[in-house]
């Protein structure tokens, strides 16, 4: 028997324990946005490596039924559906300066040994890490960068150290720390020779990277947002996850009609890409709007049209914009996605590689290097799309300005009608 010195010290601790879990229970119980759905996402939730050990034990206790570490869940994740995706072993604390891969003469830009990452530098011979991550309200470009960094450690053999960035927003909750994995030396040596910037990441030329990332893009951006959802509002945590229905659609077109010469809209046959046949909804959600001539109205009106008439069954919805948080993420989780233009980073980081469900996509950017190792997206490659001057030719314009004439408008509109 104890002494009773000993078992009133041994009640004492038991008692503080649980105390302790009473205040985290109740402080989970509080942040809770929901008491409906919203369970049913909780318990999707896997237990995600997290700087502050206070979230990692609140996730803990929500998901019962996922009580992964981080490097379990790493370890099984190595039987994805798609083989080209298989992420190499992890090495863990066992790798050495020895281990990893460095820059070819063929690599069109380094730093010294190592890609130009923004901010990014090699540590102790074995460690990349990202010292800091530049933050704006262009979500697209900001991951950018990012997602290089991570890239690059994974295929390099690295193991990865960052910081937070994205101030109260999803990307707070993107891990800091990854471990090393064995080196790719094939796929690491094809980012450095075709990858012609880092902080622009999601351009053509670099899907060698962030095609074979896809998975880890994916799973991190969605274990992200929805560690963030509890700290959201429940009105923009229900625009996200209480919305959909199964065979709803949600088109994006960024809208950026003879704007910016990296981005332009697909043409009407684009949106064949929705079912012709059962009855179901479609939300249709404009995106920036960058159209200083004013053609995206007739470009979205037409298109819709164009469903309603395909499939009278159809009900269309156009979506003003809401948050930023509920925009992207409902890209993230919507059930079917149809990106109907070329050139959106903040596509690529959302539908493209974190949308686990059905996405349809016109090319990332007019550089991409197809065949992508993306087997789940299908990407609209030979459907035309409606780019700016100089090149008017296809449109019968030939002095390579738009003028914005009646006779301009018919031209370009004909064009997106019958290519």
């Amino acid at each position: 028997m104890l002494p009773n010195s000993r078992k009133k010290s041994f009640n004492m601790m038991w008692l503080l324990l649980v105390f302790v879990i009473g205040l985290i229970i109740g402080r989970v119980s509080t942040t809770l946005p929901f008491t409906g759905d919203w369970k049913k996402v909780s318990t999707s939730i896997k237990n995600v490596t997290d700087q502050r050990n206070e979230s990692s034990l609140v996730m803990a206790l929500i998901s019962t039924d996922h009580n992964l570490t981080r490097e379990e869940e790493d370890a099984g994740n190595s039987k994805v559906k798609n083989a080209k995706m298989e992420r190499s072993p992890i090495v863990g604390t066992n790798s050495t300066q020895n281990d990893v891969l460095k820059c070819s003469a063929l690599c069109l830009r380094c730093r010294g040994n190592m890609p130009s990452v923004p901010s990014a530098s090699v540590v102790n011979g074995n460690i990349f890490q990202k010292s800091s991550t530049y933050y704006s309200g262009n979500w697209g470009n900001v991951l950018s960068p990012h997602w290089a960094a991570r890239t690059i450690a994974e295929f390099g053999g690295y193991v990865y150290k960052g910081r937070k960035f994205g101030p109260n927003t999803w990307m707070e909750y993107l891990p800091t720390w990854a471990p090393a994995r064995h080196p790719q030396r094939e796929r690491f040596e094809n980012i450095c020779k075709h990858c012609p910037h880092y902080e622009f990441f999601h351009k053509g030329p670099c899907s060698e990277g962030w095609g074979y990332m896809a998975d880890a893009i994916g799973e991190d951006t969605r274990n992200a947002i929805l560690m963030h959802s509890k700290r959201a509002a429940q009105r923009e945590n229900d625009e996200i996850f209480n919305f959909f229905q199964p065979t709803d659609w949600l088109i994006y077109n960024r809208c950026c009609v003879f704007g910016h010469g990296a981005h332009a809209p697909g043409v009407l046959r684009t949106y064949d890409s929705i079912p012709s046949e059962g009855s179901f909804r479609v939300f249709i959600m404009k995106g920036r709007k960058e159209d200083k001539f004013d053609l995206c109205g007739e470009i979205i009106n037409m298109s819709l049209e164009y469903i309603k008439k395909r499939n009278p069954h159809t009900n269309i919805t156009i979506l003003e914009a809401s948050t930023p948080y509920v925009d992207f993420s409902r890209l993230v989780f919507a059930p079917n996605v149809l990106v109907a233009a070329v050139g959106s980073s903040w596509t690529m980081w959302s539908a493209i590689l974190a949308n686990n469900n059905t996405v349809v996509s016109h090319i990332p950017s007019f550089d991409t290097i197809m065949p992508l190792p993306l087997e789940r997206v299908q990407i609209l490659a030979d459907i035309p799309v409606l780019t700016g001057p100089p090149n008017l030719e296809k449109y019968g314009i030939a002095n390579g300005t738009f003028s914005n004439t009646t006779e301009d408008r018919r031209k370009v509109l004909d064009y997106f009608r019958s290519a």
